[in-house]
């Protein structure tokens, strides 16, 4: 071990507090989505809004064919549920992987 270099039970004993943490932040999420039904795990339209000229034109009008082209969906997502999930990438490992589900 060079000097200054942490050891590797250091590392192990920081990896574990970052994934209680990261636990925790996704957990807490969770949680207050479920007790707020009006919140999401993804939210669309907080990530890219759709456009006041577009709304004012309305849902069949403009609204459709604009979340088709900017969001990949025909219909507003959703029961968005949220996972982080182990995915066996080739030679590498395990790799922790963001999964979302939507309707």
């Amino acid at each position: 071990m060079r000097a200054g270099m942490p050891s590797v039970q250091a590392g192990d004993k920081l990896a574990q507090k970052f994934r209680g943490i990261a636990w925790w932040a996704h957990e807490h999420g969770r949680v207050a989505a479920e007790l707020d039904p009006h919140r999401q795990p993804l939210d669309l339209n907080a990530l890219f809004p759709i456009p006041k000229r577009v709304l004012r034109k309305g849902f069949a009008e403009a609204g459709q064919e604009w979340i088709w082209s900017n969001w990949g969906v025909r219909w507003p997502i959703r029961r968005v549920t949220f996972a982080m999930e182990q995915r066996r990438m080739s030679r590498t490992g395990v790799k922790p992987v963001a999964v979302f589900r939507f309707l």
